[in-house]
């Protein structure tokens, strides 16, 4: 029943609103415009973005919005409902996977804490590769923490669990490559040798039918494509070199950051929860080998830190990435607030100045949205490249009345933070952030998300599909200076050519034997209206549709 009750609650945290806003530019969109290339031609082998091969991400993202689009229909929400099913599918696995072991309070505790964080929200509601993946992650863990469990009760019995861990680690590489295995097989490893056990893998049956089973799920896309394709396993280099080492190894498309990246990545997306990870580490004793309790909260507590100091080597980082930290996390802090001896915990130092500090976090939060209202309502003194790339930024932008629900669910959430942890309540202080988190990340979802999309992102999309009109079927729409934007290739149903500001670019580009329609904002069409012959065609909120025949610029390169 409870499984239920959490999958109704958070299916409409999940879903609700889920077309708003438009998809995100780049990899959101990219990622549902070669989805959407599969759907039309039937070719689900070899992932297409604007015309060229994409080999960036393995498929199984693709094939779960094929997947949604013969459902839904190919749209926003049939995008991203594959997503937010993972998010919902994963809350529910938590939760029924350690039960058992954590007992119903802390499981069901366990499942509100990563339910209702903020990154995981965040996630759940974009199509990213991240959430399916933690799904799959999450699953391996519990199959084989099921595995060890039942081989200790009766030696022998664990295998079919364990063939499914591998199953899953084999699908988790078909959803974002190589650390699909890497990682739980790594904390496979770490907590075998922590417990002694080490020689079950080597038993005949484990360790061929688990690599059999695993290589053969993960890798069956791959050795496909290979030999279906007229250049064969070429494809290889850029899956792995590149979007693989590559990514390790340097910074790529400019997301760099210090080894600290993910400290304040965790801590701010696993609000408002964070200030209790600490205690819940303390609580967790995961010396103790003698309880089911310990090992399973040990073995994805390895897990979670083999996860977190992976990307933090990592050159290329991103906030998402992340995202396989938090199940672990969320059973620790689970255990320690709907744990048997949770009051006693909470009365440690520790606890009760995380607890403290949450409400103090609260209330900020509560006057940053109030603020919000009134400081946004105009943004100047904004750096002139973001304004000329972004024009939604020169116009006046109206939150309505979100800030200020968001602003009521924090103060709420604080006030009753506060009575419970004065009473000793332990309950009364779950259901308070769970609720302060729900209804604040509600009301941002229905009441700013579609003032986001309507003031930034629909003026492009409009005039997108509007040229999309003026093009005969195989001609591609012209970005002037709108460097990425795959969600115009979605709404439009047309490829685009980027290019650059440089006028000797642009006279190449509109030196064709027809005249070239396309897209800029109106500060690249003042600058080169004149000199480039450009036609403006319509114009919507900063944005130019625009028609160029053959330059008559000068040959001089800006």
């Amino acid at each position: 029943m409870k499984a239920s009750v959490l999958a109704l609650v958070f299916g409409v945290l999940y879903f609700v609103g889920l077309s708003h806003p438009a998809l995100v530019d780049y990899d959101e969109a990219g990622y549902a415009v070669v989805s959407k290339g599969m759907h039309e031609t039937g070719n689900y082998l070899e992932p297409v973005l604007n015309g060229e091969t994409f080999f960036e991400k393995p498929p199984f993202l693709y094939w779960m919005q094929c997947v949604s689009y013969s459902i839904f229909g190919v749209n926003t929400v049939a995008a991203r409902a594959p997503t937010a099913l993972s998010a919902l599918l994963l809350v529910v696995v938590l939760y029924l996977g350690t039960r058992k072991e954590l007992g119903e309070p802390a499981a069901v505790v366990s499942g509100l804490v990563l339910a209702t964080s903020l990154l995981f929200v965040g996630l759940a509601r974009v199509s990213f590769v991240d959430m399916p993946l933690t799904l799959w992650f999450v699953a391996t863990l519990l199959l084989f923490h099921r595995a060890l469990e039942r081989d200790l009760e009766s030696k022998g019995r664990g295998l079919l669990p364990f063939l499914g861990a591998c199953a899953c680690a084999g699908l988790a590489t078909l959803t974002k490559g190589a650390i699909g295995i890497l990682f739980p097989v790594g904390a496979a490893l770490v907590h075998l040798i922590l417990l002694r056990r080490f020689s079950i893998l080597l038993r005949p049956l484990w360790l061929a039918g688990g690599l059999v089973t695993m290589l053969g799920v993960g890798f069956s896309w791959y050795l496909l494509l290979g030999l279906t394709r007229p250049e064969g396993f070429s494809f290889l280099k850029e899956l792995f070199l590149v979007h693989h080492v590559g990514r390790f190894t340097e910074p790529m498309q400019g997301h760099g950051g210090s080894v600290l990246f993910y400290v304040p990545v965790v801590f701010l997306g696993l609000l408002p929860w964070s200030l209790l990870l600490l205690p819940a580490v303390d609580r967790a004793t995961l010396v103790d080998t003698h309880s089911s309790r310990a090992r399973l909260l040990r073995l994805f507590g390895i897990f979670s830190v083999i996860a977190f100091l992976f990307f933090s080597a990592s050159a290329t980082k991103l906030p998402n990435y992340a995202l396989p930290v938090f199940p672990g996390a969320a059973l620790w802090i689970g255990d320690l607030l709907g744990g048997e001896r949770a009051s006693a915990a909470l009365r440690s130092r520790r606890a009760r100045a995380a607890l403290a500090s949450t409400v103090v976090i609260l209330s900020s939060l509560a006057a940053l949205m109030v603020a919000s209202h009134f400081a946004v309502g105009s943004l100047s003194g904004l750096p002139e490249r973001a304004v000329r790339e972004q024009p939604g930024l020169e116009y006046p932008i109206r939150l309505g009345a979100g800030p200020w629900l968001m602003a009521v669910a924090f103060v709420l959430g604080a006030a009753g933070l506060w009575v419970g942890f004065r009473r000793g309540n332990v309950g009364a202080m779950v259901v308070a952030l769970a609720a302060s988190f729900f209804g604040a990340e509600l009301a941002c979802v229905v009441f700013l998300a579609p003032r986001f999309e309507r003031h930034f992102q629909q003026p492009l999309l409009r005039l997108a599909k509007e040229a999309s009109t003026r093009l005969s079927p195989d001609e591609r729409i012209l970005m002037l200076g709108l460097r990425h934007r795959a969600s115009v290739i979605f709404e439009a149903g047309r490829n685009t050519e980027y290019c650059t500001y440089r006028i000797k670019v642009l006279n190449e580009a509109l030196a064709a034997d027809r005249p070239r329609i396309g897209l800029t904002t109106q500060h690249f069409f003042e600058q080169f209206k004149e000199s480039n012959g450009l036609e403006r065609l319509a114009s919507d909120r900063g944005y130019v549709l625009f028609r160029g025949g053959p330059s008559r610029a000068c040959e001089v390169d800006r």
